[in-house]
């Protein structure tokens, strides 16, 4: 597909520009013949958005529903966000075990149990490497 993104501001890599072409999800020079249009009158034209640490959005707690990772993915695109980190914070076995798919920022188990701050010292575990596939 083409795309003509035009009369917005679009941040790009040199400054502010006022169009926009993208031809199969690749940006390319402009103009491009048979472009749809799509008009960004008095709209930002950004990249997408990457965070690096999502625990749960709403009322969703990843700890809690790993396999709600699917939902946060659909509301975060909805927010510019296009990629992201799932974090888990340090959890009972039971929990990591749910884990299907993709890759996760694992904030634990294995934390110094007087220097774990907000994760619960009931699931925090000695560092040994092999405990965790067990």
């Amino acid at each position: 597909m083409k795309f003509w993104f035009r009369g917005g501001k679009v941040l790009t890599p040199g400054g502010w520009e006022d169009d926009l072409w993208a031809e199969n999800g690749r940006i390319v020079k402009g103009p491009l013949p048979g472009a749809k249009e799509i008009d960004c009158t008095n709209l930002l034209v950004l990249p997408g958005l990457i965070d690096l640490q999502v625990n749960g959005l709403g009322s969703i707690d990843l700890t809690q529903t790993p396999h709600a990772y699917s939902t946060i993915a659909k509301e975060l695109l909805q927010k510019g966000v296009t990629h992201f980190l799932p974090t888990l914070v340090s959890s009972p076995k039971s929990v990591y075990a749910q884990i299907k798919s993709g890759k996760w920022h694992l904030e634990g188990p294995f934390l110094n149990p007087d220097y774990c701050g907000a994760h619960s010292k009931k699931v925090i575990e000695e560092s040994k490497f092999d405990s965790f596939w067990e």
